[in-house]
């Protein structure tokens, strides 16, 4: 339905008195749901955020929508994100239970991950004037035609109040108010023969009808507490042109420009101008588009040169022209590679003839990106700029005419470390590899699994992995090995596909016989093992694979290494799976009712540097770089003037006042390591507590672990979080495609799942902020 109509008050009965299945009110303004048909039937780009911004409570959970048609929206509450989501035209996406606080409640349209499209909805002040919007100014002297006038109630900075029910009355004179409204389907008021209503949501709405004979018409409006105002319409013999369109834009594509405009009162057909120079002259592309025709797509337009549009309006008569727009359309730059080189990443694309291009950066995928150069001629880009071990994310724009193009697909690298001081073993997400060694970049995890005899007595495994092409080197220190069955196993793995019963070269180990290490290559399902007692963690396995030839090698201390396995001749694609893996099995020759839960803390270096290391991309079990630490003192006599906390002798901040006898305080952002922490308090006398207490705080790598030994067709899995942080469990068949499982922040700092339907034979799990 169109407009929402007198009767058929569905879903509310008495003392409703309307229906509620329009887009619009029955005095036309539109709901929320406008924006969704919108987005869906029009060429115009669209966002809209609701509801409103003025709640009462401070902390009050709201749920908050965004239509729109453009890719993915992030919403920001006085500019701290809640989250960015993947937009469907045909849907909505929504942030449930957001702490309301004043002030500005936006959302950000991203196509491609760039910003395209804002909505920003602000808290409003108090009621302080009323303000009347007619949609025509002009009307025709024969005691027929009508202004449609807005009324409004706005606060001090002109914004409409969207909770304001003020009573406004109106008079006039040269003319005739023929109908009062305000959309309100539960209102009682008359909507003819009055003078007065009351706004709903802050608006309504009069009618204005003219008389026989040219002249002025002024409405003026009233309310109790508020500034009144009043208009002057005209009224005559003939009708002017119709206003020229507003709410024109471009948006450029691969060799097309589309152009939307909004309604223009009065206009019965649209026509659409094109120039090469602002300012024109402009020639007509498009004439005597249908009124319901808000938009139309050039198609006659050249790639890398800049165009400038105008719309102008038909009626009695043409408008002048709309406000001018441009728009460069261009191809999206493809074949972007990145890699490191010599300290430095190195770009390439592939070019267009006469672009110019932007190189944009982040250290998030998905960005946001920063742009890093500016108008590049040829076809490639050297970043000196970076950090070893951090990965960087690429995109390449065309830019030409003082336009961009949609950024290309995105391309990662990451530069490795130096040779760091000796012990290299320090277990910091971030630090560099093995002192005299070629260059490496480390990181610590610990994965756990359970076989639980799900998968027909195979062995089910978790695996930290990362995509890999061509020669590999990866070397993991099993730090620790925990299990109470001896098929429990934890070392480096190489996997042609990520599907079920692909060939892998898996080099672990093993948790029984006094512990040993194992070769397994596996081709077609079969495998074989050389296997020497013995060996317990920690200590170092490592996995190359050079040429398609696989070799295994074990190390007590991480520099002498000792060739273990043979080199075979499985024939492996080039694109494989590297990674780390535990390996548990519910053997049957042990009592069947023990389930293996296996752990294993691995510390790692990888050459060339893939991205399971790098703490910046959300990788599979990689902790927070933050953590926020709590320190409170209690005073009984009520004489602490100051609690103070430190760290060793830094001073991390201090607190001069509490609840009760209770000072507390917090300190965010510490980086993976131990830390001393101790809290002093002062009393009113100025002497200190010279023995404070301290509390050693020790900050890990996230931790997956199996909750509890599970059934047979179950997996289950703990996960120590951070209060106060929300996190998303995403789980996967492939490695490639990942489907959230929950979002939740930990209770007391611990998350539990469980998986009652666990028959796949291979299922991925990881966490991401």
């Amino acid at each position: 339905t169109g407009f929402d109509y007198r009767g058929e008050p569905t879903p509310y009965g008495w003392p409703c008195i309307n229906s509620h299945f329009g887009i619009l009110d029955t005095c036309g303004f539109p709901k929320d749901i406008f924006y969704y048909y919108q987005a869906n039937w029009t060429l115009k780009p669209v966002l809209h955020v609701f509801p409103h911004w003025n709640w009462t409570t401070p902390g009050q959970p709201i749920n908050v929508w965004a239509f729109g048609n453009c890719q993915a929206v992030e919403l920001f509450v006085n500019g701290a994100s809640q989250g960015r989501q993947t937009l469907n035209v045909q849907g909505h996406v929504e942030w449930d239970n957001v702490p309301y606080a004043s002030g500005t409640l936006q959302a950000i349209g991203y196509n491609n991950s760039v910003a395209v499209i804002t909505n920003t909805v602000v808290t409003t002040g108090t009621p302080a004037a009323v303000a009347l919007i007619p949609d025509r100014s002009t009307i025709l002297a024969d005691g027929r035609d009508v202004s449609v006038v807005t009324v409004a109630v706005l606060d001090s900075q002109g914004l409409v109040m969207p909770t304001s029910t003020n009573a406004i009355s109106f008079s006039v004179t040269g003319g005739t108010i023929i109908g009062v409204g305000n959309g309100d389907p539960s209102s009682h008021e008359a909507d003819k023969g009055s003078s007065q209503r009351s706004v709903f949501n802050g608006l309504a709405q009069v009618i204005v009808q003219s008389i026989n004979q040219p002249g002025t018409i002024t409405l003026a409006a009233t309310s109790p507490g508020l500034t009144s105002t009043n208009i002057t319409l005209t009224e005559a013999a003939t009708l002017p042109a119709p206003a020229a369109p507003t709410g024109v834009a471009a948006v450029a594509g691969n060799t097309q420009v589309t152009v939307s405009w909004d309604v223009a009162p009065g206009a019965t057909t649209y026509n659409l101008w094109r120039a090469t120079t602002s300012g024109g002259p402009y020639t007509l592309i498009a004439g005597n588009l249908g009124s319901v025709n808000l938009g139309c797509t050039d198609n006659t337009v050249t790639n890398l040169t800049k165009y400038y549009y105008v719309v102008t309006a038909n009626g009695n008569g043409a408008s002048v022209n709309s406000a001018e727009v441009s728009a460069t359309p261009s191809a999206i730059v493809t074949g972007l590679t990145a890699m490191a080189a010599n300290g430095q990443i190195v770009l390439n694309w592939n070019g267009s003839p006469g672009a110019n291009y932007d190189v944009k950066r982040s250290t998030v995928t998905g960005g946001p990106y920063t742009a890093i150069a500016s108008s590049i001629a040829g076809t490639n880009y050297t970043d000196s700029s970076v950090a070893t071990c951090q990965t960087y994310f690429y995109v390449v724009t065309i830019t030409n005419a003082g336009d961009e193009s949609l950024p290309s697909s995105e391309a990662a690298a990451s530069v490795p470390g130096g040779a760091p001081p000796s012990p290299w073993l320090n277990g910091d997400i971030g630090s560099v590899g093995l002192a005299g060694s070629a260059a490496w970049c480390s990181g610590q995890f610990t994965i756990s699994g359970s076989g639980a005899d799900i998968w027909n007595t195979a062995d089910a495994f978790q695996f930290v992995y990362a995509p890999l092409t061509g020669d590999a080197d990866i070397r993991a220190r099993v730090v620790s090995l925990q299990n109470t069955d001896p098929w429990a196993k934890a070392g480096v793995m190489i996997r042609e596909t990520l599907t079920a019963g692909s060939r892998n070269v898996y080099m672990p180990i093993s948790y029984g016989n006094g512990a040993s290490y194992q070769w397994r290559p596996s081709t077609n399902g079969n495998s074989f093992n050389t296997a020497q007692s013995g060996i317990v963690a920690p200590y170092w396995v490592r996995l190359t694979r050079t040429n398609n030839t696989f070799t295994g090698y074990i190390s007590p201390n991480g520099t002498s290494w000792t060739q273990v396995g043979p080199s075979t001749n499985i024939t492996m694609a080039s694109s494989a799976y590297a990674g780390l893996a535990v390996t548990a099995h519910n053997s049957t020759l042990l009592n069947s009712s023990v389930f293996d839960n296996v752990s294993a803390s691995f510390i790692i270096n990888a050459s060339p540097v893939i991205s399971w290391v790098s703490p910046t991309n959300n990788s599979t079990f990689i902790q927070p770089r933050t953590i926020t630490l709590t320190a409170s003192a209690t005073d009984a006599d009520g004489t602490v003037t100051n609690v103070a906390m430190f760290s060793g002798t830094t001073l991390l901040g201090n607190v001069t006042s509490g609840v009760g006898n209770q000072y507390s305080l917090t300190w965010s952002n510490a980086a993976a390591g131990s830390y001393i922490l101790s809290a002093r308090a002062t009393d009113n006398l100025g002497a200190t507590n010279t023995s404070p207490a301290t509390i050693a705080i020790i900050v890990q790598p996230l931790t997956l672990t199996v909750s509890v030994p599970q059934p047979s067709g179950q997996f289950g899995l703990t996960f120590q979080g951070q209060n106060g942080q929300d996190y998303v469990l995403e789980t996967s068949t492939n490695l490639v495609v990942w489907t959230p499982v929950w979002t939740n922040a930990p209770i007391n700092g611990l998350l539990t799942f469980t998986n009652v339907t666990a028959t796949d034979e291979a299922r991925f799990y990881r966490v991401r902020q």
